[in-house]
């Protein structure tokens, strides 16, 4: 399965990540209420055109998975200010 990130929106355009790759798609061919953070299952329907469902259980599990990464490079973190 494949899926884009909603990495902001300006105007009538939603910034979405695809794998490595960046894309600027018209938000006419998003859910209505698409919003940043986002993640969309892009599915092909029958007659072959893609449609984008959103996933909250993708995008819950992804959020949790960044957490848990942010937490682990905090863990050592003595805090404070940094001395160059």
């Amino acid at each position: 399965m494949r899926y884009l990130v909603i990495e902001g929106l300006e105007g009538e355009l939603a910034r979405a990540e695809w794998g490595e790759h960046l894309l600027d798609l018209p938000l006419e061919w998003l859910p209505k209420d698409v919003a940043e953070g986002d993640v969309l299952r892009v599915e092909r329907t029958r007659s072959g055109t893609l449609r984008f469902v959103r996933d909250a259980e993708e995008g819950a599990g992804r959020l949790a998975a960044s957490r848990e990464a942010l937490a682990d490079l905090n863990r050592d973190d003595p805090g404070g200010d940094i001395q160059l």
